[in-house]
């Protein structure tokens, strides 16, 4: 329904502001549940001004970026889906289960 909700939003002509916010509670909202289902942990990325998860320490790091990945979908549409991004983030961490030292962002 996020994923829905997001290309909703993405119809309309929004403020840059509007687009922060949109950006950044839909962005924790997919953070705080993906944390919940697959684990990780929050850090922040001052030179980009936004927040990443990781999974995996220290035996591996699958990273996301929620907020940009919101972005992405509000600009682009279903080409940027939410739950294909998200299962690519289960799929790694599956990975990086089994092989000690894998190490990937997702974009």
């Amino acid at each position: 329904m996020v994923d829905q909700h997001i290309q909703e939003m993405g119809q309309y002509d929004l403020t840059e502001e509007m687009n922060y916010n949109i950006c950044s509670m839909v962005g924790c909202y997919i953070f705080e549940t993906t944390r919940k289902n697959y684990g990780g942990k929050y850090y922040w990325i001052k030179k980009e001004e936004q927040p990443v998860l990781v999974a995996g320490e220290p035996d591996f790091t699958v990273s996301i970026k929620g907020w940009e990945k919101v972005k992405d979908r509000l600009l682009n549409g279903e080409e940027d889906n939410i739950p294909f991004y998200i299962a690519g983030y289960k799929e790694h961490v599956n990975i990086g289960l089994n092989k000690k030292g894998y190490t990937v962002t997702i974009v």
